[in-house]
């Protein structure tokens, strides 16, 4: 093979490996997909509909639950199902704003 080719070659294999290294970055090992459609969080102590009441569990990224209720006064129940590190900060809703205690 003359020069030209090797370098087109070169060129070829080094973009394909700088792709496979940038899709392997960004994906998160042990990460599950929640394919709950239509699920939506309600706010103002709205019904139930898909959400959970007062448990929320915590995958290797997210949670499992798209949403969560928890009544005024009761508290929230956090199980772990990966071992990952969450940031979770206590606060309230205040007129329909996050207001941290």
């Amino acid at each position: 093979m003359n020069r030209r080719r090797w370098r087109v070659l070169g060129m070829f294999l080094t973009l394909f490996a700088l792709g496979t290294i940038l899709l392997a970055a960004c994906t998160s090992q042990g990460a599950t997909t929640n394919n709950s459609v239509g699920s939506t969080p309600t706010t103002n102590g709205g019904s139930s509909g898909n959400c959970a009441n007062g448990t929320v569990h915590t995958l290797a990224t997210t949670f499992q639950e798209p949403c969560v209720n928890v009544a005024k006064g009761s508290s929230l129940q956090v199980i772990p199902l990966a071992p990952s590190f969450h940031n979770r900060v206590d606060g309230s809703w205040v007129n329909a704003e996050d207001s941290p205690v």
